[in-house]
């Protein structure tokens, strides 16, 4: 079976003399240049790429690499790097040869070499646990980072920013006693209706005895989004407690929650958030971000 990936790059080029520099620019470019005859093979697309070099600038998205995009990456594999900018947003099979190219070379540079560019990559497999995996390289605040070092709880949910889920996040299925419930069924199926205005694809059920639900691949833009759909979730959680201290049991009922998104802006990408709920819908906030 075929593992397929969600990747997100961005990488800013601070001094362009090094030897270093140069290889990590080229492996960049090569990457991108490669990629387009898996792209016509229909095992991979660009998302998004937008690209600084050397004062032009060129943005792409699409499944075939156009003419104007291969002679400007072939421009720029010529010319020394004097200035380079760039964010890259694409999904591809695990064997894409080069892949991992960049990260290969920069484990072997020194320390000296890494401050010379920032190098920020997430990706998602697509059989791995969401939201998926950050690494950075180079230096910030005098610190030389190589690889990531994990997620760090918060207090607040972050600032901006365009998330998504590459997962399902919610997966409900309440009996109800259309006699007793009535009352929590109604603000229970109000809830989910709320939530699917954040889903690229839901389910939604409800008959007289049960509701099911499946949220997923949600897509929230900001801070004020990321809120209310929490409270949402939140809301759902204690609903669905209220539905078991009904029947005294948790038997018939099941709400799991899996609030785990990826941010693709190319403004704040890529970081990540996580929101661990209890049953009581109380929650943390863990963010990975460089």
């Amino acid at each position: 079976m075929s593992v397929y990936y969600d990747v997100i790059e961005r990488f800013h080029l601070k001094d362009g003399s090094s030897q270093s520099a140069i290889d990590a620019v080229y492996t960049l470019l090569r990457q991108i240049a490669d990629f387009s005859p898996y792209m016509i093979l229909d095992d991979g697309y660009i998302e998004q790429l937008k690209l600084s070099y050397n004062g032009r600038r060129i943005e792409f998205s699409g499944s075939l690499i156009t003419q104007e995009l291969a002679e400007f990456l072939q421009g720029a594999i010529c010319e020394d790097p004097e200035s380079m900018d760039m964010f890259f947003m694409f999904h591809c099979r695990s064997d894409v040869p080069g892949l991992w190219a960049l990260m290969d070379l920069m484990d072997e540079m020194t320390d000296d070499d890494l401050e010379c560019f920032d190098f920020c990559a997430l990706n998602h497999a697509d059989c791995g646990d969401p939201p998926g995996c950050i690494a950075f390289y180079g230096a910030r605040n005098g610190v030389v980072h190589r690889g990531g070092h994990g997620r760090t709880l918060q207090q607040d949910f972050p600032q901006g920013g365009d998330w998504y889920a590459p997962t399902n996040t919610v997966t409900m299925e309440i009996d109800y006693d259309p006699d007793t419930d009535a009352e929590v069924k109604q603000a229970m199926e109000t809830t989910c209706r709320k939530l699917m205005a954040y889903s690229e694809y839901d389910n939604f059920e409800s008959d007289d005895n049960r509701i099911c639900f499946d949220l997923n691949n949600l897509r929230l833009h900001g801070q004020d989004e990321i809120a209310a759909s929490a409270s949402l979730i939140q809301n759902l959680l204690r609903l669905a407690g209220r539905a078991d201290a009904q029947w005294g049991s948790d038997d018939c009922h099941s709400c799991d929650v899996m609030y785990a998104l990826y941010d693709f802006s190319p403004e704040t990408g890529p970081r990540t958030l996580e929101i661990e709920f209890d049953r009581n819908g109380d929650y943390q906030i863990f963010v990975e971000e460089y």
